[in-house]
This record gives structure tokens, sequence and C-alpha cells, in this order.
């Protein structure tokens, strides 16, 4: 995974202070105004969890919007998570909320009370991406042996194959990660029921 010593972004600052702390400093004071826990390995289910604490003179500012909303995009761009996930007190309406405007599903209480939430990692469309990017590369081609429009059917028909084959892998990696999920939660579920019995 790739190192980040800062994150910065319109009115904050995330500066990492441990392997997985960081803390949120505003860019015009000095002082630390909360902090973010985020793992910096996904477990076996290909999730990061993650807490974030604001102080309360600094709340209902967007600070916490703000730094939570960066490290979702730093997460997903550098490490292998295909899932970020929260825990937070049922009563916590404010933290409800946060998660929610942010994209996260609630995914049910976990029985101490607390409510957990998740979010899927973005998908990309490579099918878009390449078949522009084939494009263009076609377009060079056929300008370079005079024939523009044999250039760009080439580069688009290759940009369009490679990014079908992009879409179909991804899809097949979060198609295999939904089922080991549902894999690992079934084995909790029954190792449970046999405490209980």
């Amino acid at each position: 995974m790739k190192k980040a010593a800062k994150l910065t972004c319109k009115n904050l600052v995330l500066k990492q202070k441990t392997e997985n702390t960081w803390d949120i400093l505003l860019k015009k004071e000095e002082g630390i105004i909360g902090s973010i826990v985020c793992d910096e390995k996904p477990n076996e289910k290909y999730e990061v969890f993650v807490s974030i604490s604001i102080e309360e003179r600094y709340r209902k500012k967007q600070y916490g919007t703000e730094a939570l909303r960066e490290m979702i995009s730093w997460v997903f761009a550098n490490t292998e998570a295909y899932y970020m996930m929260a825990e937070i007190q049922a009563g916590n309406l404010p933290a409800h909320g946060l998660l929610t405007n942010l994209g996260f599903v609630s995914c049910g209480e976990t029985g101490h009370d607390t409510v957990r939430y998740e979010l899927e990692r973005p998908v990309v469309k490579y099918m878009v991406l390449y078949y522009l990017f084939g494009m263009s590369c076609g377009s060079c081609l056929g300008i370079a042996n005079d024939n523009i429009a044999l250039g760009m059917l080439l580069g688009l028909v290759f940009g369009a194959l490679i990014g079908i084959a992009l879409d179909k892998n991804d899809k097949k990696k979060r198609d295999e990660i939904k089922a080991l999920r549902k894999e690992k939660e079934v084995e909790k579920n029954e190792v449970e029921k046999k405490e209980e019995e």
C-alpha cells in the first residue's frame, strides 16, 4: 500500500500520525480538531474499518464530512479494499447523517447498541475510458498513415475490447468478494449458534 504522510482538502489537512491514525487539522489554525482511525490493510473480506472523531466546538461545520470524504478517496485509490465499514452508536444521529450523506448503507445493528454501515468501492467503467483512449491513439496512427478513418476504427475496436475485458474482470472480482463475504457471514452465524447452545 502506498504510504501517505499528509492529505490535503479544501479546509483541512489529514496528517498521518501512526499506521492507522490520522490527525485532522484546520489549514487556518494550529492544532488538532479531530482524528480518523482507519485500517491500513483490508481484512479477509476486503473491508477496512473507519472511525472519526471531531472536537465538539468544530462539529456541525462539515469538517467531518470533508475529512472522511478525503479518507474514502485515499483508501479506495491506495488499498485493495472493496468495502469501508463503520460502526456507530444507535442513537448518534449526526454520525448516521454523516455516513449516509457520504453514501454508506446501513447493514443493521450489531447487537451491542451499535449500527454497522458499509460503503462499496465505486465501480469504474473501463470500457468508456479505453474506448476514448483507443480512439485518440487510432487518430494519431491514422494521421501518421494518411488514413484517419481506419486508424480511428482500429483504435475504437481495440480500446473497446480492452475496456470490456477490464470491466468483466472487475465484475468477476466483485462477485467473488461478495460471495466470500456471504460465506464468512454464514460461518460467523454458525459459530454464534453453536456458542449459544
